[in-house]
């Protein structure tokens, strides 16, 4: 059997992203390792933010306290009775950063959701994404959301792997 250590979920605080999360979860689960929830902050000055006013280090500070609060809701409404998490924010580019925190934490297995329209669910889109999986040594788990075609086939073939139907992924949400 395969063994597993550590998962990391990547998110830009999209819908689409946030879809992917509960796989990361039942993957870590399965194999009983260590998930990492992260957030890359590209641009403290993106709308995802907020508007702040002040100069760039009100921005960077804004960013990283949005970015910490969202993980810990995440953590709080869809980690319920999971305790072996932990939060990552990191700031530059976004391959660098996974590239990074995928050598320090040991990482196993990443997850991440496709089709955002910011951050790191844009960079996925074309030929960033597979820099992405030629950048990191350990599978990458590319989750649709259930609304794009073809997604509840493919999420239906992944958790097949783990013995877990489709519909209870999403009744988790």
């Amino acid at each position: 059997m395969v063994q597993l250590q550590n998962v990391l979920w990547l998110t830009d605080f999209s819908e689409d992203a946030a879809h992917a999360l509960p796989y990361a979860h039942d993957l870590a689960e399965f194999y009983k390792t260590k998930l990492y929830l992260m957030h890359v902050i590209e641009n403290a000055t993106h709308s995802v933010y907020g508007d702040v006013k002040g100069d760039y280090f009100a921005m960077e500070v804004n960013a990283r306290e949005k970015a910490r609060t969202w993980l810990q809701e995440h953590v709080k409404k869809d980690l319920q009775g999971f305790p072996n998490h932990e939060i990552l924010i990191r700031e530059g580019d976004v391959l660098p950063r996974v590239v990074e925190v995928v050598t320090e934490k040991h990482i196993g297995a990443l997850v991440m959701g496709t089709h955002g329209r910011t951050g790191l669910a844009h960079m996925l889109l074309g030929e960033e994404a597979e820099k992405v999986i030629r950048n990191v040594h350990c599978p990458v788990f590319v989750i649709p959301h259930p609304e794009r075609v073809g997604a509840r086939k493919a999420a239906s073939r992944l958790l097949g792997m783990f013995k877990v139907a489709p519909d209870e992924i999403t009744s988790r949400r």
